[in-house]
């Protein structure tokens, strides 16, 4: 019997990991990190955002429960806002991904990061600390909430 739930739960273990790897793979999300971060987000010598867009960026660790629970929520928002959004995810946890969460002070996860657009706000970022809700999210993140925070 002991040999049978061992198996088993082997089999629902490499079920999660295939599905972790859909999940990345299929993502709306942008993966940074070290390789593209500066490609795609802040200009390093201006030290101003690249994009007409805002950035969102979640850093995560892939092991945080806070962070699991966040994931669906934050997909959702990628893919509402394609238009309007930019939405990032660093993992804190890759080489690539690690020397991004030291620069940007990360200390928990999720640790989630705005990065507005326009002429004047380019060169700040703010951080999130609100409610996890993707109305919430949108509330921060569209309707410029994250300038009276």
């Amino acid at each position: 019997m002991a040999k049978i739930l061992h198996t088993i739960g082997l089999a629902l273990l490499a079920n999660a990991l295939e599905l972790d790897d859909l999940n990345e793979e299929s993502s709306n999300a942008v993966v940074l990190d070290t390789s593209n971060f500066y490609d795609l987000v802040v200009d390093t010598t201006s030290n101003r955002l690249k994009s007409e867009k805002p950035w969102f960026i979640k850093f995560y660790a892939p092991w945080c429960g806070h962070c699991k629970r966040l994931a669906p929520t934050w997909e959702e928002l990628a893919t509402l806002h394609p238009n309007e959004l930019n939405v990032g995810k660093v993992d804190c946890t890759t080489d690539l991904g690690k020397p991004l969460c030291s620069d940007y002070e990360v200390r928990g996860f999720p640790t989630v990061l705005f990065f507005p657009a326009g002429e004047d706000l380019n060169d700040r970022y703010y951080k999130y600390e609100g409610m996890r809700s993707l109305s919430d999210l949108e509330d921060f993140a569209l309707k410029g909430s994250f300038s009276s925070s």
